[in-house]
């Protein structure tokens, strides 16, 4: 339990501004209006996602980030490329609700920063989410017993905490993950 308390005050400290790289861009932490009892997650395909109207150049030099709750620190770093730009899309379209989990688990994760170049449009209707998406942590557990989750963070600096029914095949191929 310790060990989950202190991955989660690392994790939003990283997230809110704290000392590493990984959180440069990341604006707000975890906020309990966040972590919202929402919707059962049986609607994937029900979120909607169009391209905003920002350029990208205010993005495009960030870059995307692994970070490894283990080590504590980013461990690798890509170019924010196209195919990270329509792998993040993607998954974005396969939202299918808000993280049940009062406090979803942190340790043993790697999570990837993929900011997005332009923000996105993502809404679910049932989920009640209609925001601008600047960046997307994609929490992926070392161990299989829970999928894949995403932290969003909005350009009004909201942070929303979903699940998602995409694969991450494509997103591990592009990272050089197993």
């Amino acid at each position: 339990m310790w060990r989950t308390a202190c991955a989660m005050v690392l994790l939003i400290g990283l997230l809110t501004g704290g000392p590493s790289a990984f959180a440069k861009e990341a604006g707000a932490g975890l906020s309990t209006d966040s972590v919202k009892m929402a919707v059962p997650m049986n609607h994937a395909g029900d979120s909607e996602v169009r391209k905003g109207t920002e350029t990208a150049d205010t993005f495009a030099a960030e870059q995307v980030e692994l970070f490894d709750t283990d080590k504590e620190r980013v461990v690798k770093t890509w170019e924010n490329t196209t195919e990270f730009q329509a792998e993040a899309q993607s998954l974005l379209k396969s939202v299918s609700g808000r993280v049940l989990d009062l406090q979803p688990v942190l340790s043993h994760a790697l999570i990837v920063k993929i900011p997005l170049a332009p923000p996105q449009k993502l809404t679910h209707k049932q989920a009640e989410i209609d925001a601008m998406i600047a960046n997307m942590f994609v929490v992926m557990p070392k161990e299989s017993g829970r999928r894949p989750w995403m932290i969003l963070h909005t350009k009004e600096a909201e942070t929303l905490v979903v699940e998602f029914s995409g694969q991450t095949g494509k997103l591990r191929k592009l990272l050089q993950l197993p």
